[in-house]
């Protein structure tokens, strides 16, 4: 599990980049596969600003990563899938709220992790696209990630300004429906207000692991 989410975290911060360098294409509208393979060496390029064995040193790449991040991924569209038939019932308040707790929770979840990535030398390979209307699937395939190859899956939808990221599969496991499991179990018991503030105090304390009560 934890090498699964840390890699997700690495995974999500190459997401992060992509959106930013769609945007230099000028005359043309990149496929989602050209956005997935233009942005990945991009974002090698800064995770890698290390010596090989050794780990990130320089603190400014989280900020950068972090705002990449709210230009390319559709926290809207992460925010309805992950809330599921509950979102439909709460205010415009309570959802904009929810979608500013969560995307703080995936930005603490997966781009702090970074502090313990060791630079490697992954390569990654580009499977394929399947295009359906406004969604698209790519499918890649990381290969030397700690001895292991990984099928990591981005599922994106088409905006006015172009293809976004709005779910990453890592080894069949979804992020959006390992969220959507966890918010659900707590609604089945619970008011939206307290996943509200739930999703405060694990924002405010760092400590961003499972939601869930233990047991």
């Amino acid at each position: 599990m934890k090498r699964r989410q840390f890699l997700l975290s690495v995974i999500l911060v190459v997401a992060s980049l992509l959106w930013s360098s769609c945007r230099l294409w000028a005359n043309s509208v990149p496929s989602p596969l050209d956005v997935v393979k233009s942005g990945t060496e991009r974002v090698l390029s800064i995770v890698r600003q290390c010596a090989p064995g050794k780990p990130l040193e320089d603190p400014r790449y989280k900020q950068e990563l972090r705002q990449m991040m709210m230009e390319y991924l559709d926290f809207d569209e992460m925010s309805r899938r992950a809330l599921g038939r509950y979102w439909k019932k709460q205010s415009n308040e309570n959802r904009t709220e929810f979608k500013n707790l969560f995307r703080e929770l995936l930005f603490k979840s997966y781009v702090e992790r970074l502090d313990n990535y060791v630079c490697g030398r992954e390569k990654v390979i580009y499977e394929k696209q399947i295009i359906r209307g406004r969604y698209a699937l790519v499918r890649t395939k990381v290969i030397g990630y700690k001895d292991t190859d990984v099928v990591v899956e981005y599922r994106l939808k088409k905006k006015p300004d172009g293809w976004k990221v709005y779910d990453i599969i890592v080894e069949g496991i979804s992020l959006i429906q390992n969220y959507r499991s966890q918010f659900r179990s707590i609604l089945s018991r619970e008011s939206f207000e307290s996943l509200l503030s739930k999703l405060r105090k694990k924002v405010q304390s760092g400590q961003v692991a499972d939601l869930r009560p233990k047991g």
